[in-house]
C-alpha cells in the first residue's frame, strides 16, 4: 500500500496503558508503512487496529487500503526481560500529528504497567533463525516510491 493519508484507528483494548486518554477511534497519519500482521496466539498484545476496509480512509489517497483493514497498528509484547512496542505508522511524524503523540508518551510514562493486564503471558525469546510460526510478520515494505 502506498499513500500519504490519514487512516482510521480503532482501540482494540481500552484497558491497555498505551491507549490511555483515547476514545474508541482515532486518526492515524500514514505514509508508506511499515505494516505487519501477528498470529492469533498473540492478539492480546494489540492495543490499536486499523479500521475496517470500508471505514479506513479518513483523508488523503490510498492504494490497496483494504490490505491493512483490521490489522494491528500498535502492538506490544514481552521479549526477555524487556518489552517492545511496535507502531505501524509514524506516531511522531514531523510534530504534525499531535493526536498520535500520546501513543508514544503512554509507552514511556506507563512503561512499568505495560503487559500487566495480560494473563498467563509468557516471555518470548527472539528467534534468530526466523522459523517461529508465531512471530510478527511485515506485509508492507517501507517504500517511498
Amino acid at each position: 500500500m502506498s499513500h500519504p493519508s490519514i487512516l482510521q484507528g480503532v482501540i482494540a483494548d481500552g484497558s491497555d496503558p498505551l491507549t490511555y486518554g483515547y476514545d474508541e477511534a482515532l486518526p492515524l497519519y500514514h505514509q508508506f508503512g511499515p505494516y505487519f500482521t501477528i498470529p492469533a496466539s498473540r492478539a492480546s498484545g494489540v492495543a490499536v487496529r486499523y479500521g475496517s476496509s470500508g471505514d479506513l480512509l479518513l483523508s488523503g489517497v490510498a492504494r490497496e487500503a483494504g490490505a491493512v483493514g483490521g490489522q494491528p497498528a500498535v502492538y506490544s509484547e514481552q521479549v526477555g526481560d524487556g518489552r517492545i512496542v511496535i507502531y505501524g505508522f509514524d506516531a511522531l511524524h514531523r510534530h504534525q500529528n499531535h493526536g498520535n503523540h500520546a501513543l508514544v508518551w503512554n509507552a514511556l510514562l506507563n512503561w512499568n504497567d505495560l503487559g500487566v493486564a495480560e494473563e498467563g503471558g509468557e516471555s518470548v525469546a527472539p528467534d534468530s533463525a526466523g522459523e517461529n510460526p508465531d512471530e510478527v510478520q511485515h506485509f508492507g515494505a517501507h517504500n517511498k516510491n
